[in-house]
């Protein structure tokens, strides 16, 4: 089996829902995933809160910490009036990437292609990239042609 991980969005609904919605206000990861919906047998997507999610796994909205954060975002949360999330001190991203790995069997998949930032990569890469597992395999989506998946 083919899978692909992409990453979650900062553009979240209001109210408890499946992840696949969660993140869909956001064009990135709406792109990302109609993207590997179209060619993966399965994706999963990576939070900075929840670690590996299911698409159909309902979760809670959040704004709290991220891995990083981009100042777009700041200014955002700001002018929703809402509290700019704040950055994960780094033990907290540390420990985050040894749970990741902890919820993720990489040996039940052929191959692994991870569609993430260098933020998200830099925490997991020493549980998942190494030089016996060839099939793990670190993918920066900015090269693809993403316009036909679209929506």
């Amino acid at each position: 089996m083919k899978i692909a991980i992409i990453t979650c969005g900062s553009n979240k609904k209001p109210y408890a829902c499946s992840t696949r919605e969660m993140y869909e206000g956001g064009i990135f990861f709406k792109t990302m995933r109609n993207y590997v919906e179209h060619h993966y047998d399965s994706y999963l997507i990576l939070s900075a809160r929840y670690g590996i999610l299911q698409p159909t796994q309902t979760i809670e909205p959040y704004d709290d910490e991220m891995l990083f954060v981009q100042q777009f975002a700041r200014k955002k949360a700001i002018r929703e009036g809402r509290k700019p999330p704040s950055v994960m001190p780094k033990k907290k991203r540390l420990d985050w990437g040894k749970l990741v790995k902890s919820q993720l069997n990489d040996t039940q998949y052929e191959q692994i292609d991870w569609y993430v930032g260098h933020y998200y990569w830099k925490y997991v890469k020493e549980h998942f990239a190494h030089p016996r597992n060839n099939k793990i395999l670190f993918e920066v989506p900015w090269g693809l042609n993403l316009k036909k998946y679209k929506l």
